[in-house]
């Protein structure tokens, strides 16, 4: 294989590493609405109607001593234990995307995403066979170590396998099997929870967890070293043939291939004479890029996606939805959040970054406004048909909301970040 269909494929089975990200980030959503995992997870008995009406007596529902600030109060021991267990993954992957950037660059691209499957696949089966809450915690603070590895690694391995014209389409590939990866959580959720009253009810999305690891380390067997770090590294012979096979039919004395080489390697010779950069020299010399590229990836946190992704589930059903009616629609929502990917990918470098970042901006406060408005109303409401017109109003809001999150803000930092 080489040329367009080894280019193809290298980029979208390295992406399946954004799957699992995503994947991690939104399974964790439905577990919250399941009984099974509340007893085994919290020693609590609870029925589905308690958990829809929010009277199950613990609440594993809070991912984060902020969120609890909200409240007002200080958070209980089950509280905190909560925001462990949803927390726990991002704090691990924080420390392990600082050291995996070393292993990346002493390894390679290639030898990075193995290590990450490997380390998922582990983390999986520890969940699969969680027997308590502990087990669990350390699971999901495992699977963090591979999450900072491989959304550190696909990163750096979708550009330097990008031909020059189409970073930004591989920037979209990215970030579109990011969003799909929090789509099939949310599917794997609502289809594993009719296994209830077994536990392979929640223990099954981890399966599926496993599945996808073994499925990224098969292909990094296949998978080519980027031709960067091959010829930064000595291999200018096997850089070249890299090269040729990903941008062409494989002839390495194509004139276009032989340009690329050369394109690369006096870039590297470049920054071999430059020496290594230090933390200070960066923040000095590219003071402005540093905060475009930083605070494009923090806004994008802040805005609210998060509490929308873990808590979507359990606000459905609190809106009045039924615990099945809510994990269904939680897919619905998921997929409007892959599809607001569509249209920026067609519009994006006619349009530039800048209108899109403003009027994403605006539509994400009006639709965040809306859903707290509507909450706010609903709480107000009894339980049963009186709730329903409102829950359909919040539904709706979340998949606008949804919609130009994944137009504006969760592609756009991706692209301002690679241009800086």
């Amino acid at each position: 294989m080489t040329g367009r269909p080894l280019l193809v494929a290298t980029s979208a089975l390295a992406s399946l590493g954004d799957v699992m990200f995503g994947y991690s980030q939104g399974v964790i959503a439905a577990n919250q609405v399941q009984p099974l995992f509340i007893k085994r997870m919290f020693g609590k008995e609870v029925t589905m109607d308690q958990i829809q009406m929010d009277v199950a007596g613990v609440n594993p529902f809070l991912v984060g001593l902020c969120i609890s600030a909200l409240h007002g109060r200080i958070m209980s021991k089950d509280e905190t234990i909560a925001a462990i267990t949803a927390s726990c993954l991002n704090i691990t992957a924080l420390f392990s995307a600082v050291g995996s950037a070393h292993v990346c660059d002493a390894f390679g691209r290639r030898m990075a995403v193995r290590i990450g499957a490997v380390i998922y696949f582990i983390s999986a089966f520890v969940l699969i066979f969680a027997p308590n809450l502990a087990v669990f915690i350390l699971g999901r603070s495992i699977q963090g170590i591979a999450i900072g590895t491989l959304s550190l690694t696909v990163p750096i391995l979708q550009c330097e396998i990008a031909p020059a014209h189409a970073r930004g389409l591989f920037v979209s590939i990215e970030y579109i099997f990011l969003n799909s990866g929090v789509a099939i959580s949310a599917w794997i959720g609502y289809g594993f929870f009719f296994a209830t009253p077994s536990e392979i009810s929640w223990r099954g999305p981890y399966i599926i967890q496993a599945v996808l690891a073994t499925v990224l380390f098969s292909w990094t067997f296949f998978l080519p070293e980027t031709p960067r770090w091959l010829i930064r590294n000595g291999f200018h012979m096997e850089g070249l043939g890299t090269l040729a096979d990903l941008h062409g039919t494989g002839d390495t004395s194509d004139p276009a291939i032989q340009a690329s080489y050369a394109e690369i390697a006096a870039a590297l010779e470049k920054e071999k004479l430059l020496g290594d950069a230090s933390w200070g020299q960066v923040f000095k010399q590219y003071t402005r890029r540093v905060i475009v590229g930083t605070t494009c990836q923090l806004f994008s946190q802040l805005n609210g996606i998060n509490a929308i992704l873990y808590f979507l589930p359990e606000n459905l059903c609190r809106a009045g939805f039924a615990i099945p009616r809510a994990l269904l629609y939680s897919g619905i929502c998921a997929l409007v959040f892959c599809a607001g990917t569509i249209p920026t990918m067609l519009l994006i470098d006619r349009w530039g970054r800048r209108p899109f970042l403003l009027a994403g901006s605006c539509s994400l406060a009006v639709t965040l406004a809306i859903i707290g408005g509507l909450q706010y109303h609903t709480d107000s409401l009894p339980f049963g048909d009186a709730r329903v017109t409102t829950a359909n109003g919040i539904f709706a809001a979340v998949c606008l909301y949804l919609f130009f999150f994944g137009a504006t803000w969760v592609l756009l930092h991706g692209y301002l970040q690679r241009t800086n």
